[in-house]
């Protein structure tokens, strides 16, 4: 889905918004809520949502709204699929 051409930017529903937008100061005043709330709007059908959220994890974009996922969402997400491997690894060793 990546492309180093950027094609899926093309695509993206959000390619005429105000970029600040997807880049809220933090995520729990409201302020922040509603900022994140609005740009998700943008994710919500959006025909590059899988391909920008593969492009956050694969390049470690560590702020902003990304694929419909907040820094915090990817960082969980990220280390669920760690812990994953790691369990799949310990039972492959022990199998």
């Amino acid at each position: 889905m990546y492309s180093e051409t950027g094609d899926w930017r093309d695509r993206a529903a959000c390619i005429n918004a105000d970029p600040e937008l997807f880049f809220p100061v933090g995520e729990t005043l409201a302020g922040d809520r509603q900022q994140i709330a609005d740009a998700k709007k943008f994710c919500g059908s959006c025909l590059a949502r899988d391909a920008c959220y593969e492009y956050a994890i694969t390049t470690n974009q560590d702020s902003g709204i990304w694929g419909n996922t907040t820094e915090k969402e990817r960082r969980l997400i990220k280390r669920a699929l760690i812990n994953a491997r790691r369990r799949r690894s310990v039972e492959t060793t022990y199998n």
